[in-house]
């Protein structure tokens, strides 16, 4: 089987959009075996969200040990 990749953007501002959307999928498809590897970006509106939420930064930390990679632009 060949080597499957994930990439997702988030790129809104939105709390619950991270929350019910981005990480919910990006995280179940690494922690489930969707995708071989899976990373997430982190893009525009969303990182100044993430820079004053501490629970999107605590998933965000959960995330990683589970192996997503996390990128910001």
């Amino acid at each position: 089987m060949a080597n499957t990749k994930l990439a997702v953007i988030w790129s809104s501002g939105d709390p619950v959009v991270a929350h019910k959307v981005c990480f919910m999928y990006t995280h179940n498809a690494k922690r489930r075996g969707w995708f071989d590897e899976v990373t997430l970006i982190v893009w525009g509106p969303s990182a100044e969200l993430l820079t004053r939420d501490p629970t999107l930064q605590d998933k965000i930390k959960e995330m990683l040990a589970d192996g997503v990679v996390i990128e910001a632009c």
